[in-house]
Formats: structure tokens, C-alpha cells, sequence
């Protein structure tokens, strides 16, 4: 039997542990690799969820300007009342991936909706004046705006940003 047949025959026990080490530690590295991706997608998945609610706040934030500069006060207050908690939604269902500026920004946005519910709630019994009228539309901009650079970092996120949160 040759020298490499004699060391085999004596030590294939300890080549057969290094080996299952070995592999161990392969399996080990692919295993971690595929929880990362894991996380990466489910993360992906996540914002794109927080991104729909998001441009589902940008399209009911329109269309309350449209039909406050269409004078049908009543209907922007229905829409208005849709909106309303929708950043404290938003806020509250994704706690743990907000920056505080986000949270901030959708405290914010909260709050512009708030007053244009007392307002818009205040049309139903009386006329608003222009400057009421002027407030609320600007009111408007600022809660929609809000919500598109809320959802520009959703989408930044989606595109790649795995690593920033929002």
C-alpha cells in the first residue's frame, strides 16, 4: 500500500471532520447570504406597501384642492375626513422604519388636515371668506406635498437604497 493509501486508511476519520467543518461553514455562509436577501426583499415588499399608501394620500390630497377650487366644499370635506388619519396610519403602522423627519413630517401633515377638517366642517353651516378659502388651499399643498417627498423616499428605498430608511 502506498505512503498516501496508509495515511488515508489512518486518518480518514479526522479528513472526514475537516471536511464536514468545511462544508458546515460553507452551508453557514449561504445560509446567511440567503437571510440577508431575505430581509433585503421583505423590506423591498414592505416599502412598496408603505409607498402605496403613500400616493393613495398624494391622489385624495388632489383631489380635495380640485374640489375646494370647485367651490364643492362639502365633498372635500368627505374626502378630507378619508385622509384625515391617514399619516397617524402611516405613522404608527411604520414606526420602526421612520427617520424622525418623517415622522415629524407626517405628524405635520396630520395636523394641516386637522385644521382643514374644522374648516372645511365650518363650510357646511357657513360661506367661507376668500382668506379661509386661500388658507385651505394652501393647507392642501403643504399635506400634499408631504406626502410626495414621503413617497419620493419610499421609492428611493424600492430603487435600491436597501440600506436607508425612511
Amino acid at each position: 500500500m502506498s505512503r498516501l493509501g496508509k495515511f488515508l486508511l489512518q486518518n480518514w476519520g479526522n479528513l472526514a471532520s475537516v471536511l464536514g467543518l468545511i462544508l458546515s461553514a460553507l452551508a453557514a455562509f449561504f445560509a446567511h447570504r440567503a437571510s440577508v436577501d431575505a430581509d433585503k426583499a421583505r423590506r423591498s415588499v414592505l416599502a412598496r406597501s408603505m409607498a402605496e399608501d403613500i400616493n393613495a394620500g398624494i391622489k385624495l390630497a388632489a383631489e380635495i384642492t380640485i374640489l375646494i377650487d370647485k367651490g364643492k366644499l362639502e365633498l372635500a370635506l368627505s374626502k378630507c375626513n378619508d385622509l384625515l388619519d391617514l399619516p397617524n396610519q402611516i405613522r404608527t403602522r411604520w414606526d420602526s422604519d421612520l427617520t424622525i423627519g418623517s415622522k415629524d413630517h407626517w405628524l405635520a401633515a396630520h395636523e394641516q388636515l386637522d385644521s382643514m377638517h374644522k374648516v372645511l366642517s365650518k363650510s357646511v353651516n357657513s360661506e367661507l371668506s376668500q382668506k379661509e378659502l386661500n388658507a385651505l388651499r394652501r393647507s392642501c399643498m403643504q399635506v400634499r406635498t408631504t406626502f410626495i417627498e414621503e413617497y419620493g423616499t419610499a421609492q428611493r428605498f424600492i430603487d435600491g437604497g436597501a440600506n436607508e430608511r425612511h
